[in-house]
């Protein structure tokens, strides 16, 4: 989902999340440069801005070429990202994307298979077919069964057990607190009952709109 470049407001713009130096990226690990406001109209709608709001990039297998150079401060060694998620993988041992697939009830059907691993060349999707690190697996599925607009089975189930795995280990969450609680307009900034966006909670922090 990560765009090559960013705009952060009227002045500072198509700004590259990585780049090699000296030209300007968004790297962290360092003092904020003068003038990185985020106008947060740019990256999430709010219906009083008039900003276009930045698109993100499908979730696919296809990456931008920023996270190809990760910055010395995060990676001494390997510098792409791909690179070191893959390497990573295999060096923890975690198990194939269909392993865990079929470890969490995923229906068959919904399974990648070596077909989808096209336009792999044929020796990886012979290594890699049945067997797909989870890495790549999980951007080939939300490509395969939902054109890159949502995760796939495999994905959404991992991150929405995740987060909802922190909420309940959280003894401040709203679940532990509060499990009943449901959003009602005019609270914590929420428009309306039951909704809670990520633009009502900015709109609650008081951060720069645009």
């Amino acid at each position: 989902m990560v765009r090559g470049e960013y705009e952060l407001n009227d002045k500072v713009q198509n700004i590259p999340i990585f780049a090699k130096p000296p030209e300007e990226d968004l790297r962290g690990f360092r003092e904020l440069p003068e003038g990185h406001v985020i106008q947060w109209a740019r990256f999430f709608q709010f219906d009083e801005s008039q900003l276009q709001v930045q698109p993100s990039r499908k979730i696919d297998s296809k990456l931008s070429f920023g996270i190809s150079i990760l910055p010395e401060a995060v990676a001494k060694e390997i510098h792409a990202l791909a690179e070191r998620d893959l390497k990573r993988g295999k060096a923890l041992g975690i198990p194939s994307g269909q392993a865990i697939a079929r470890a969490i009830g995923i229906p068959d059907d919904l399974i990648l298979h070596p077909n989808h691993m096209k336009p792999l060349p044929e020796h990886l999707i012979k290594v890699f077919g049945r067997r797909t690190p989870l890495f790549f697996y999980v951007l080939k599925e939300a490509e395969v069964f939902s054109s890159g607009h949502r995760l796939g089975p495999t994905g959404g189930r991992i991150v929405a057990e995740v987060l909802i795995g922190l909420l309940r280990a959280d003894p401040c969450s709203y679940l532990s607190v509060s499990p009943s609680w449901h959003p009602r307009a005019g609270e914590f900034g929420a428009r309306k009952d039951g909704e809670f966006t990520v633009a009502d909670l900015l709109r609650f922090a008081g951060v720069t709109i645009g």
